[in-house]
């Protein structure tokens, strides 16, 4: 089922296919123009330059929609952890596996949620909330922090 929710730590977490659909659905009606009709890409630029220039009218919303669903299913399905959670004694790794593992889920699943956030609420952001703009502004930091360690 797309919209499974998962229980984590007693919070409900959205699977990375509820955020792939909602990615989908959502740069589906960014692109249609004013009278509904989705907007012609210019296809001759694609294939000289590799990408379409209308994704650059609205970048943030096309790289938020690109890396949502990918960084829920990193949180869901990755094999490590980034090596600064790592400890070292003489030589010796004195790391707790599982609890570097959970802080690394909580870590992605924070930018998902932020991201998510910040997608569903592009058209008001400036009547979001203290506590809104704090979790999207959170989610940036982590995403600015971490961003060489997103691979598995």
């Amino acid at each position: 089922m797309v919209c499974m929710v998962l229980q984590s730590g007693g919070e409900n977490v959205k699977s990375w296919k509820f955020y792939a659909k909602y990615a989908k659905k959502y740069r589906k009606k960014m692109w249609k123009q004013g009278n509904g009709k989705p907007i012609k890409k210019d296809k001759a630029f694609y294939q000289k330059y590799g990408f379409f220039k209308e994704d650059t009218w609205a970048l943030s919303e096309e790289h938020a929609c690109w890396l949502l669903p990918r960084i829920a299913y990193l949180r869901d399905v990755h094999h490590g952890f980034p090596t600064e959670f790592c400890t070292f004694l003489d030589g010796k790794d004195i790391t707790d596996t599982e609890e570097m593992d959970a802080k690394w889920t909580n870590i992605l699943n924070q930018i998902a949620k932020g991201l998510y956030l910040y997608l569903k609420k592009q058209e008001a952001l400036d009547a979001l909330t203290y506590k809104e703009q704090q979790k999207i502004n959170e989610a940036f930091a982590l995403l600015k922090r971490y961003h060489m360690y997103l691979s598995d």
